[in-house]
Parts: structure tokens; sequence; C-alpha cells
């Protein structure tokens, strides 16, 4: 999102009582009265992404005063507001470059959405991705809670929603796995011994030994140095990095590096890093 998008998009929407959330690469910034507006609207029956937002507000996950903005790349921004009427303006002057993407309406009438950019979506980023490694589209799965994720479940080979997910978004998936609540993702995938895992890998974490026993490494710790075919793919954008793994390697493994050897841009944002180890 350009700084003239940005300005024109807050103008909009606080010109029509609606709250507003940017998100950047390093931190989340909210308008005043935003906590206080969803204290007195949210209910721990209400839609995922609402709750999402009440839990980080209350827990200061990182999210700050609006004034505390210091000019950092914004790559989205959530929006509340309590009547349908007050998007109409916003949507008739930005709908050309964003789109409105709305979760369910709340039962205390809770209008929560986001504007996307056009441009990019989430099943292109899974497209993007496919290309860039040779893997057929039909092969994936995709795991998603909430309306910003359509592209993603669409596209995929297998789509699954969150059984805490959005009701709209389980009548376009595929599959229908447990809440997070419930480990629903990790019960789910455990199904699939082909599963590439875009995130996070816990080195001697019991379930990911056993996913890749099943693939006969009995040691990925070590495959990741030893083994040409075994690597790791990481996301490079906000609040996620490898460190954890490199200060394994340097206690565990000495003499071992993570290098990035290729990388996958996804958005402006967002990348995907192929991350691989080698001996000194």
């Amino acid at each position: 999102m350009t700084r003239e998008q940005q300005d024109k998009t807050l103008k909009l929407l606080r010109k029509n009582g609606i709250f507003c959330t940017m998100e950047g690469r390093y931190g989340s910034y909210t308008d005043e009265g935003f906590k206080e507006f969803l204290a007195e609207k949210g209910r721990e029956d209400g839609n995922s992404e609402l709750l999402r937002w009440r839990e980080h507000l209350e827990e200061s996950l990182d999210v700050r005063p609006m004034e505390e903005y210091d000019g950092e790349p914004i790559y989205k921004i959530v929006f509340m507001c309590e009547r349908g009427d007050q998007l109409a303006e916003p949507r008739e002057a930005l709908e050309e470059e964003f789109q409105f993407c709305i979760q369910d309406e709340g039962d205390r009438g809770v209008i929560n959405g986001e504007l996307i950019n056009r441009k990019f979506d989430k099943g292109r980023g899974v497209e993007r991705v496919c290309r860039h490694l040779g893997i057929d589209v039909e092969d994936t799965i995709a795991f998603g809670d909430s309306m910003n994720d359509v592209e993603m479940i669409e596209t995929a080979g297998v789509g699954v929603c969150m059984e805490n997910g959005s009701a709209a978004l389980k009548k376009l998936a595929d599959e229908i796995c447990p809440a997070v609540t419930e480990d629903g993702l990790q019960n789910t995938i455990s199904g699939y011994d082909n599963f590439l895992y875009l995130g996070s890998w816990i080195p001697h974490s019991p379930w990911y030994d056993a996913k890749f026993e099943r693939q006969g490494i009995a040691d990925p710790a070590r495959a990741l140095y030893e083994d040409p075919e075994v690597f790791v793919v990481f996301m490079n954008t906000e609040g996620i990095n490898y460190d954890y793994l490199t200060d394994f390697y340097a206690e565990n493994y000495p003499g071992v590096s993570l290098k990035v050897v290729d990388t996958v841009d996804v958005s402006n944002d967002l990348q995907f890093l192929i991350l691989k180890g080698t001996a000194d």
C-alpha cells in the first residue's frame, strides 16, 4: 500500500466513523477508542477475526496507538464498524484498487473486515510457490479460518477450514478440521505424508520427527545439511524469523550454519526463504 493510498483510505474510513488498524512489517497501529469498541461489542462466540483482535489488544501483542506510527510500510488495513452504510462511500472510492474482505457479521452487528490490494492474495502466493518449487497445485493443502483465506482455500488441491473459522469459509472448504484450541492443524495434517510445512520447524519435536520418519529421514536436523533433497521453507514477514534454528545448530551441531539458498517473492511484504544447512 503506497503512502498516498494509505492516507486516502484512512481519511475516508474515519470520515464515516470506522475504526482502523494498520498492519505493517514490524507492528500494528490502531485508532484511539478501538479497544473500548471491541470490549463493548465483542463476545466469546463472535467471529474468529474479531476475537483475534480483541485478544491482541487485551494482551498488548505489539498493537500500538496510532500516534506511534513512524511511517513503516503498511500492507493491510483492518476495519470495524456497526453498520453497512458506513462503508458505502469508502467502497465507491476504493473498490477498484482494494477488495473489501468482510468477515462474518457478529450477532451484535459488528462489521469486521480488511482491505486487500487486488494485485495480491494468498491463492496467487500458493501458485507462485508451486511454480518455483515445481509442485503441482493439486498436491497442496491450505488451512484457513477467515475470509481473507478464500482464494487460498479455492486454489489449493485440498482446502481446509478450522472449526472455529468463518461460517462462509466452511461452505467453500473441502474439509473442516477441529479448532486451533483442539490441535486441529496438527491432527489433520498427520494424515498427509507429503506435507510441506511453510512457517516453522521445531527440531526434535516428536510430531515433526514422526513426519520425517515416514519419509525415511531418521534425523531431520542432520539431514538438513547432509541430504541434498532436504530444505526448510520459512515465511519472511512480520514477527517470524529463524534465529532459534541458528541457535539450535550452534549449540547442537557446531560447525553447521544455515544459508538462504533461494527466495520466492509472494508480495511486496512477503517472501518465502529456502534454507539449507552447510557444514564447515
